[in-house]
């Protein structure tokens, strides 16, 4: 068990991605090489520790100065329609000043057809309130060409 650990350690470093934060329900990666974070959510999320990440993904956001986000959902239940929403009237008013205002986020959402909708209608309420640009992608890497666009 020890070992497979190291090995994916050392195949993340390989990769240019540094693990930040993990948890029972995600990990947070930083890209060195393009400034991304990267959220991996997994399995079922409840609110208390959607607000835990979120509290951390804002705080790396600002220390690693970083303008671009993914948000991969694909593999887990997000928290509750009324937790996404107060992370976005508290996290983002918050930190909507410390982070960098050309912040570009893709979303992967989840793969539940019910949950799409919930965070497509979040997303518009976000892009209302903030100068921020999102989009929605099927791959992290179709993301990632998107948010190193000059776009």
């Amino acid at each position: 068990m020890a070992i497979s650990i190291i090995w994916s350690k050392i195949a993340l470093i390989y990769l240019g991605m540094m693990v930040l934060f993990t948890s029972r329900n995600c990990k947070i990666f930083h890209v060195e090489e393009l400034n991304i974070i990267i959220v991996r959510v997994f399995g079922i999320m409840t609110d208390e520790a959607y607000f835990e990440i979120w509290e951390k993904v804002l705080v790396l956001m600002v220390v690693k100065n970083s303008k671009h986000l993914i948000l991969n959902q694909t593999l887990g239940e997000p928290a509750s329609f009324p937790a996404r929403s107060k992370v976005l009237r508290l996290y983002v008013q918050q930190y909507g000043k410390k982070v960098n205002h050309d912040l570009k986020i893709g979303i992967l959402p989840s793969l539940k057809t019910k949950d799409n909708a919930n965070i497509k209608y979040l997303v518009e309420i976000f892009r209302s309130q903030t100068p921020f640009k999102i989009e929605f992608f099927k791959t992290e890497e179709a993301a990632k060409e998107w948010l190193t666009s000059e776009n």
